[in-house]
């Protein structure tokens, strides 16, 4: 089972606020950030699968003994993410990849 502590980013950045959306996570498997995410666990899947690995997944909070979260498979934990909106509670969801070419750019603005 692989092993990854999860950090909340203002307890290393003093100078970090939050954004609108919340907190963000950096999580590390050893001593390197594999990635940084408002839904840290399900990122981590899609960071691991992306650099190779297979199986499960431990998440440890610094300090903590024992693991907070753990996800069996990394392919399905890749494949989900935490939704979140003003009218729902948060659930799981499909993740979909974020399309930059949706947005409008300033320059295309009249």
């Amino acid at each position: 089972m692989i092993q990854c502590t999860i950090i909340r980013r203002d307890m290393i950045d003093h100078n970090y606020r939050p954004g609108s959306r919340g907190y963000k996570y950096d999580v590390l498997l050893g001593d390197k950030i594999i990635c940084t995410s408002i839904d840290p666990q399900y990122a981590a899947c899609r960071a691991l699968v992306k650099l190779g690995y297979k199986g499960g997944v431990e998440f440890y909070r610094s300090g903590k003994p024992e693991p907070d979260t753990f996800i069996r498979d990394l392919e399905k934990g890749a494949k989900l993410c935490t939704i979140e909106n003003s009218t729902n509670e948060p659930y799981l969801g499909r993740y979909e990849k974020f399309d930059r070419s949706r947005v409008e750019s300033p320059e295309s603005k009249p």
